[in-house]
């Protein structure tokens, strides 16, 4: 009995570990990690880079996280048509390349209030080993932002051939009012493939027999 309890372990092991390889493909997704400082104040996040329009403001900030200490905030104040975005690149966060045919999914997690006329959005592209981009998912909108946590997800094409990195970008802007979001754990990760599906729900129905 003992034998069979850990070859089911063992079967439930393997399947995890091979539906959740290589976590994200982007780096500091949760935002734990800071980057430069200017004045005192974080202007970034490790392996994510940007711009903004002055006096618009991103940062690493403690508290009010989903998870972990810290999030990142992006804000412009009321009465200025600015705008604040972030970039991740898995190349820029020395991380695994992308393979042709992959599927993944990304997902992030957003609170905020963007205002009458502001907004919040990213993007997703796939670039070559030249930094072409192969693949654009265009602009995609949080809408309904509250002051909630809340889940977007979005799941791309295969990648194409020939695409070896991901892009993302994380932006808001603003019209009249003032913008301000707080984004954290954001993840670009694989999509688990069916024999992996499959291994796993096998797995759980042994399970299942096993504690009747």
């Amino acid at each position: 009995m003992f034998r069979k309890s850990l070859v089911l372990g063992s079967i439930v092991a393997s399947a995890l570990v091979a539906s959740s390889a290589d976590a994200s493909f982007l780096a500091n997704g949760g935002f734990e990690t800071a980057g430069n400082t200017q004045f005192g104040i974080p202007s970034g996040a490790a392996g994510w880079q940007g711009a903004s329009t002055v006096p618009a403001t991103r940062g690493v900030v403690p508290g009010l996280a989903r998870t972990g200490s810290a999030y990142l905030n992006m804000s412009v104040p009321n009465g200025f048509g600015g705008s604040v975005g972030l970039q991740n690149s898995i190349a820029d966060g020395g991380l695994a390349p992308l393979v042709g045919g992959e599927l993944l999914t990304l997902s992030l997690w957003a609170a905020g209030d963007v205002g009458p006329t502001g907004n919040a959005l990213y993007s997703l592209r796939f670039l070559n080993t030249n930094g072409n981009i192969l693949y654009n998912s265009g602009n995609i909108f949080m809408n309904g932002l509250t002051q909630s946590y809340q889940q977007f997800t979005f799941t791309p094409p295969a990648v194409p051939a020939g695409a070896v990195a991901a892009f993302l970008e994380i932006s808001t802007a603003t019209g009249p009012g003032a913008t301000n979001i707080r984004v954290d754990d954001v993840s670009l990760v694989l999509v688990p493939e069916p024999a992996t599906l499959g291994v796993l729900a096998s797995a759980g129905l042994l399970l299942a027999r096993r504690r009747r």
